[in-house]
């Protein structure tokens, strides 16, 4: 029989020895944590070469950030806000051919050739007279656009990807701009079209030459992100407007900053250079539209907005100014009276862009409620007054009707109701109120014409979606996970 006290000992033994294995192991995984990553890099890559490079090369696909971005991580600035482009949401506008076609830039990257002058009414996605051309011009949203001055030349932008420059009649890229600037948001032709000023989130603005296709000049000045640019008449000068709020007016011959001065309290989103007037037209983030001369000083402002003024244009003869805003309207100005005229209320959205045509007094507007309208102003600047003409010429029947009763109510042959009668008669007073019947009828009906011109809307075209359906909705929400289910399991069988 084993001796009670011998179990006790070896038991201690036996838990000592464990003791001991368990701090072996703790101070094994202590070594292994510490272990620098240098010496994890050179035992990994001990193992055989063929299979450590597999390795690698699967870690770093899986890793490494997707060279393509998704739509949603592309931000447009509008006004005082950064939003994520709608794929067609339309955010920029642009005339060209003489003012006959418009072209639109949209969410989703591709462009619309709008024939707007033969088809009024477009609705993409169910418009079978093929009056619009729709290209894909970028991979993601085109964050920036411009048309040059004679309608040769079509530049556009898209986040951090490179400037495109389009032959616009062959619509056929011409070549690439590689700029090392972040998110580009600004395009601008200068009006000679010799060069390019483009602007991103970085505060710094490139100049590019159009004929050596390189960059020549890097211009600075502002503190936070460049929102809109105008080149001078002459293309001499520059002028900038940033979130800072600040306007800066460069030299392009030196490359020096002439002026800078404070435009807009909380950011100033849009600028307008009239070399004609030798004056900048600025709005901002405080709702005002300002005038300002060369040298900075504020000549006048205007009041209307009720939100960030998103958007600016001018008209070819500079006497009728456009602007756009949060508020989701267009405000009409006439530029000389620096007053008010019209007030337009049909987007349900903000305003994003404003284009007059170079032709007539059409203007086109975008917004992101993925429509464009097309206006005419002239009708808007004329309305007022075909509602003065229209009350005058109620008030010249008026006066009519009363002096026919008054000669009816004075008749002493007793034609008082009966118009045959005094026909009969052969009187002056028959004369005279043949006469005020005959110009009444006429009146009535070129005042019926002039009220129904007066009433009428300014609205001349509109290029909008065509909402999908529930059911349409479904289908394409099920037809776009069986593509990405079909994606993913092609990638993992790829790497088994």
């Amino acid at each position: 029989m084993d001796n009670p006290l011998n179990k006790l000992k070896q038991f201690g033994k036996n838990v000592v020895d464990a003791t001991k294995k368990l701090n072996d192991s703790v101070d094994k995984l202590k070594t292994t944590i510490s272990e620098s990553s240098e010496n994890l890099a050179k035992r990994f890559t001990e193992f055989p070469v063929d299979i450590s490079k597999d390795i690698i090369g699967k870690i770093k696909k899986n890793l490494s950030p997707p060279v393509n971005p998704p739509l949603s991580d592309i931000k447009i600035f509008i006004g005082d806000r950064l939003l994520s482009p709608i794929p067609y949401g339309f955010f920029q506008v642009a005339f060209t051919n003489q003012g006959r076609t418009l072209i639109c830039s949209r969410g989703d990257g591709f462009i619309t050739f709008w024939d707007w002058l033969n088809s009024k009414v477009v609705k993409i996605n169910k418009d079978q007279q093929k009056s619009f051309v729709e290209l894909n011009f970028h991979d993601q949203a085109i964050t920036a656009l411009d048309v040059n001055q004679d309608e040769r030349f079509l530049a556009t932008a898209s986040g951090n990807k490179p400037i495109k420059l389009w032959d616009i009649h062959k619509r056929q890229k011409l070549f690439d701009f590689r700029s090392q600037l972040n998110s580009v948001g600004v395009i601008k032709f200068s009006p000679d079209s010799q060069l390019l000023a483009i602007a991103g989130a970085d505060n710094f603005i490139k100049i590019l030459n159009i004929k050596s296709k390189s960059e020549i000049l890097t211009l600075s000045g502002h503190e936070s992100c460049i929102r809109s640019l105008s080149f001078s008449e002459d293309s001499e000068f520059l002028a900038g407007a940033s979130d800072d709020g600040n306007i800066t007016i460069w030299n392009l011959s030196t490359g020096k900053i002439v002026r800078t001065f404070l435009g807009h309290r909380g950011g100033t989103y849009s600028i307008l250079f009239n070399s004609k007037k030798q004056v900048l037209i600025s709005g901002g983030h405080d709702h005002l539209i300002k005038v300002w001369d060369i040298k900075g000083n504020l000549i006048y402002e205007m009041k209307g907005h009720q939100g960030s003024i998103t958007c600016l244009a001018i008209s070819c003869d500079e006497k009728t100014l456009a602007s756009g805003s949060f508020d989701k309207t267009i405000k009409i100005w006439n530029f000389k009276k620096k007053k008010l005229t019209s007030t337009i209320e049909t987007h349900s959205q903000v305003v994003t862009s404003l284009a007059f045509s170079p032709t007539d007094q059409i203007l086109a507007s975008s917004s992101i409620d993925e429509s464009v309208k097309v206006w005419d102003i002239n009708f808007l600047n004329n309305k007022s007054k075909l509602w003065v003409i229209f009350s005058l010429g109620i008030l010249f029947s008026i006066a009519a009707l009363i002096f026919n009763i008054v000669i009816f109510n004075t008749d002493n042959n007793q034609c008082l109701n009966i118009l045959g009668d005094c026909i009969n008669q052969h009187s002056y007073k028959t004369t005279l109120i043949l006469s005020l019947n005959f110009i009444v009828l006429l009146l009535a009906i070129f005042l019926t014409t002039i009220l129904f011109k007066a009433c009428r809307s300014p609205l001349r075209a509109i290029l909008s979606v065509v909402k999908m359906s529930v059911l349409e909705r479904i289908f394409l929400s099920i037809e776009t996970l069986v593509i990405t289910l079909t994606r993913i399991i092609a990638l993992f069988g790829r790497e088994g």
